[in-house]
């Protein structure tokens, strides 16, 4: 097929409407697309406005709070469960000193340790007191003892009491019992 020289600007001016119709279309796609985001987005905004931050941060706070009191719970517990197992070890330390000193432990006792600071260093305190009875020798030897098994104790005061006691074989004996009260410090770490 031939086209003549008269029809070619008609084909020109066919296919350039064809071209604006085909962009037009895709401007129409593209605005309506545009005018949906719109609307997403100020449903998104309304949705956003609604939620409330105040309780959020109330809860964050009071969440907040609990973990807390529940650290601190934890550090209480884990606290009394070392004070446990060091007034073990320190009641089995004592028996053994006192069966290596020839004396009797009749009865051991200790409080709960507390915080000192001693020369601007922490400490932790264990207050111990033990009642034994025995020879005087025996119980000298168990005092000196317990500043060997324990560098970082101190005897407070150590009471004695002597008492005559009718036995089966000939004559009196005297028993002795004393009242050792001692405080164990425990190094914490770092200065204050």
């Amino acid at each position: 097929m031939k086209l003549s020289k008269s029809s070619l600007p008609f084909l020109s001016i066919g296919v350039l409407f064809l071209a604006l119709v085909g962009l037009g279309k895709v401007y129409m796609q593209q605005m309506d697309e545009q005018d949906q985001l719109v609307q997403q987005l100020m449903q998104a905004r309304q949705r956003l406005s609604a939620v409330k931050v105040e309780p959020l941060t109330a809860q964050k706070q009071q969440l907040e709070e609990q973990l807390n009191q529940i650290n601190v719970q934890a550090l209480v517990a884990k606290s009394r469960l070392s004070v446990v197992n060091d007034s073990i070890t320190v009641n089995n330390v004592l028996r053994e000193m006192a069966k290596a000193c020839n004396v009797t432990i009749t009865d051991v006792g200790s409080s709960s340790p507390g915080a000192e600071n001693l020369a601007g260093v922490a400490v932790s305190s264990m207050p111990v007191e033990v009642k034994v009875q025995g020879s005087v020798s025996g119980i000298i030897d168990f005092i000196v003892e317990f500043g060997k098994k324990f560098p970082t104790g101190l005897v407070k005061s150590a009471q004695l009491t002597m008492s005559p006691v009718q036995g089966e074989s000939a004559g009196t004996q005297t028993t002795v019992t004393a009242v050792v009260r001692m405080v164990i410090y425990v190094y914490q770490g770092g200065q204050r």
